[in-house]
């Protein structure tokens, strides 16, 4: 018998032990088959590196073993001779790594990678392998440089691209990270290129709370983007991340910029407002700053409103309608936040007819906002009107946010007034599960599923309502089933 097929019938006699729970020793391999790379008859070997790694994945899925760490070193001798045997084949080599990696072996995995490159150092493939490895085991400056090999051969590859930016910031590798951004707009200026650092900016700032990493790609957003639009939102990013960082007059540029990028950025304005009231001390530099705007005077009512809101929603509402009064008359139309501040000036009660001339005033100028849709859907579910036509309206926001808690919410509230309620609670239970701390949302569910007979779940939902927010119509509603 050849040497070959005494390794294949070794292989196949381990393999007949896994039945047990004892975990077999694996099949010896003296080392005349490893260095002898001359072996012509290469399908067996084939098959027997087969045969090791089918031996590996049946020691990974075998239970009732108690010994883990014998387990393990099964698994990697016979997956490490089975790289061995066919040292140049990447599937075997990916089989490898696949199994090692679900049993958490992620040095011996990359072990396997680094020994297959030191033959194959083109091969991107293995280079792939090592990139998985490394950071699974939490090495992502090794795997940065395993993807840079990867994309080097192929600089149009975007989600590689991605992959290795995130890598280059995972290791702290920030000015690799802003060179490869920068070289990825030079060679393709699109849509993609331009917001890689957009991204990389809300995420630093909301997600890792590294506000100078986030003002840093802001500065390169900007030099991208020539949207204004686009341009806003970072001036907006810079300015909270200058306020995290207890940078005032920078943080008031910020906001300025963000404005006059795009006047109906009236958040901007608010912002300046809340800083005017928290820091006395800087109000006459934000006056200087909007007596400088391009709508100064806008900008200066926009500012008047919100200091007013805080004591006087009647008179910032007379404010905001001044405003808009002279924005008609400069020719634009104000931004979809305006008119929502505006309707939220207003007590729904007393005036919920003027809030829904002046939302369907904002969807005729805004018909794609779906915020707009949503609150003019809610307030005529609230007051019983139009109930066909706030189903569209929110149907039609939720095609473009589907997962928004809220807008589920107003549809399924919509959907209860027209008397349809288990489709209704099809969306409020999913409303309530997102937003489990939002007592309104569970009030509605639990009328929906009261609606109906399920009254036990109806008032877990009410008491938990009222736990978070003490609402005597609410105490009613449980006391009554």
């Amino acid at each position: 018998m050849t040497f070959v097929l005494k390794l294949l019938a070794a292989i196949f006699a381990a393999g007949v032990l896994l039945v047990g729970c004892v975990v077999p020793p694996p099949p010896s391999l003296p080392p005349a088959c490893v260095d002898d790379g001359a072996d012509p008859d290469s399908e067996a070997l084939l098959a027997g590196a087969e045969a090791l790694c089918h031996q590996a994945f049946d020691l990974a899925d075998a239970t009732g073993i108690a010994d883990t760490n014998a387990l393990n070193q099964a698994i990697y001798d016979s997956l490490r001779w089975a790289c061995q045997l066919v040292p140049d084949n990447t599937n075997i080599l990916e089989a490898a790594v696949f199994c090692l990696t679900r049993r958490e072996l992620f040095e011996e995995a990359y072990g396997l990678t680094q020994g297959y490159l030191a033959r194959n150092p083109d091969n991107l493939t293995a280079h792939l392998a090592a990139v998985r490895c490394a950071e699974a085991a939490d090495k992502p400056e090794i795997a940065a440089e395993h993807c840079a090999v990867i994309y080097a051969a192929n600089p149009d590859d975007r989600a590689r691209e991605g992959t290795l930016i995130r890598l280059y910031f995972l290791s702290k590798q920030d000015d690799a990270a802003f060179e490869t951004m920068r070289a990825a707009f030079a060679r393709n200026p699109d849509a993609i290129s331009k917001s890689l650092p957009s991204r990389w900016a809300v995420a630093s700032a909301s997600q890792e709370k590294n506000f100078e990493k986030a003002l840093r790609c802001v500065a390169l957003a900007l030099d991208f983007w020539e949207v204004p639009s686009e341009r806003s939102f970072m001036w907006m990013v810079a300015g909270e991340c200058y306020l995290e960082l207890e940078r005032i007059p920078e943080a008031i540029d910020a906001f300025h910029n963000a404005y006059e990028e795009k006047n109906e950025n009236v958040r901007a304005i608010q912002r300046l407002g809340a800083l005017y009231v928290q820091h006395p001390e800087v109000a006459d530099r934000i006056d200087r700053t909007l007596a400088e705007s391009k709508q100064a005077d806008i900008a200066k009512l926009l500012l008047q409103a919100t200091l007013q809101q805080r004591t006087d929603k009647p008179a910032a509402f007379a404010t905001l309608r001044e405003a808009y009064a002279r924005s008609m008359r400069d020719g634009y139309f104000p931004g979809e936040f305006f008119y929502l501040w505006q309707v939220e000036l207003l007590d729904p009660e007393q005036h919920g007819a003027e809030m829904a001339v002046l939302l369907k005033e904002a969807i005729a100028v805004h018909p794609a906002s779906p915020e707009i849709q949503n609150t003019l859907a809610y307030l005529w579910a609230e007051r019983g009107e139009n109930l066909d036509e706030a189903n569209t309206l929110i149907s039609k926001a939720l095609v473009v946010v589907p997962e928004n808690a809220a807008y589920q919410d107003t549809k399924g509230w919509v959907l209860f007034k027209l008397d349809r309620p288990f489709e209704a609670i099809q969306y409020l239970t999913k409303a309530a599960e997102r937003l489990p701390n939002e007592p309104l949302i569970l009030d509605h569910a639990g009328d929906a599923l009261s609606s109906v007979g399920y009254k036990e779940e109806a008032v877990w939902l009410w008491k938990k309502s009222n736990q978070i927010a003490p609402n005597p119509l609410i105490e009613t509603k449980i006391a009554e089933q």
